[in-house]
């Protein structure tokens, strides 16, 4: 899962609320961590503005699955913080 698949996929959902619920249910995930994945692109501090021209901040969740041969399966998920430039 990569962020263009979330921002410009049919199905655009920057928390991966359908992915990591069926890593908890799967047991790859626990719910509590989950739930900050989920809340981390959503934060009040994100600054987002229609102007092109405005500097703008922004929050994202990567997540991957892993399989190692001495370990099997494991996931993982990475917190991101992206600050985009104006035009000027």
């Amino acid at each position: 899962m990569t962020q263009q698949h979330v921002v410009r996929g049919p199905r655009r959902d920057p928390t991966h609320a359908q992915i990591l619920e069926s890593w908890v249910a799967a047991g790859l995930c626990q719910r509590d961590k989950a739930k900050v994945l989920r809340g981390w692109p959503a934060h009040p501090e994100d600054v987002g503005t229609s102007d092109p021209a405005t500097p703008r901040r922004g929050r994202f969740v990567d997540l991957k699955l892993v399989w190692q041969a001495d370990r099997g399966l494991s996931a993982k998920g990475y917190l991101g913080q992206q600050q985009t430039a104006g035009w000027f």
